[in-house]
């Protein structure tokens, strides 16, 4: 299951971004990078595991995304120094393009549009999904890919789905060719899908609360509108024509593959070479969050725009 990354050269490849560190490697001609977990001393919350697992719940991520029929950025599972580690091929390099990511395409000026404060992201962390509405109608990058809305619409609610609440200003885009081609980017850095700083006893302890499935179901999203902070409930309930196409075209896609994403993640060992990967207890709560959310929540709202 795992894969040594020990053995693999470091190349000089610098890799950004705010979840945990990133060492750059050759592996198997091509570049890619490792992403390690994180230290949670520092955030606010209680039981939390003492680092995130989330090169764990990217790999599960990105895979139902794979699953699901999307390009996305290819990722492994492995280790490193002792530490499990998923590995993301650098997909810039492979493809000799440049990654633009909205946090820049944001700032292009648009002569039909004025962007003022009220249209800034939430200091509380969140990004305003009023400005990447008007962005994805009116700005040049976006009106030259043509599924550049559809594509955000159905991340959105595929993040959802699995608890991606972080698809914040930096983690998605498009790639730009030299000769002036582009298109969107592959999916990529779905590190905080499910729970990714949960514990075996914080699973139990969420079990035996009477409020489980309420809680399963009021999730948040990464999007705050007309400065609301969105659930995903709410998110599914906006009053938006694109958002009603994606959920009529992503629903049956998901029921079609369900039983394939459960079975995947069912099939993660709980430990490889003495490395703990993922808690039957923690795969079972993913599974199960999932299937409550796709039938309490996207399912109904499916069957009611079908009718």
């Amino acid at each position: 299951m795992l894969i040594d990354f020990n053995k693999y050269k470091i190349n000089d490849n610098y890799y950004g971004g705010m979840a945990g560190s990133k060492l750059g490697i050759d592996y198997n001609n091509e570049k890619w990078f490792l992403k390690f977990p994180k230290s949670t001393s520092s955030m606010r919350g209680d039981d939390l595991a003492s680092y995130t697992n989330s090169p764990v719940t990217e790999y599960i991520g990105s895979k139902i995304y794979k699953i699901l029929g999307y390009e996305v950025q290819d990722v492994l599972l492995g280790y490193r120094d002792n530490k499990i580690v998923v590995a993301c091929r650098d997909f810039c390099y492979e493809k000799n393009v440049k990654l633009i990511k909205y946090e820049e395409i944001r700032n292009m000026y648009m002569s039909n549009v004025e962007i003022d404060e009220e249209f800034d992201d939430s200091p509380r962390g969140k990004t305003n999904l009023n400005r990447i509405l008007l962005h994805l109608d009116n700005n040049p990058a976006f009106l030259k890919i043509k599924e550049s809305k559809s594509r955000f619409w159905e991340c959105a609610i595929i993040d959802g789905l699995i608890n991606n609440n972080d698809r914040n200003a930096g983690n998605w885009g498009i790639i730009s060719y030299q000769d002036g081609r582009s298109e969107l980017a592959p999916i990529y850095d779905n590190g905080a899908s499910f729970y990714d700083k949960i514990t075996v006893d914080k699973v139990i302890n969420i079990r035996k609360n009477s409020n489980f499935e309420k809680n399963i179901l009021n999730i948040n999203t990464s999007y705050e509108y007309n400065k609301q902070s969105l659930t995903y409930e709410k998110l599914l309930n906006l009053d938006n024509k694109d958002k009603d196409e994606a959920i009529k075209k992503v629903v049956p896609i998901i029921k079609d593959n369900l039983d394939n994403i459960i079975e995947f993640i069912d099939s993660i060992p709980e430990e490889d070479n003495n490395i703990k990967i993922l808690d039957k207890t923690i795969s079972k709560l993913y599974i199960d969050s999932l299937i409550i959310r796709f039938n309490k929540l996207l399912l109904p709202k499916y069957n009611e725009l079908i009718k």
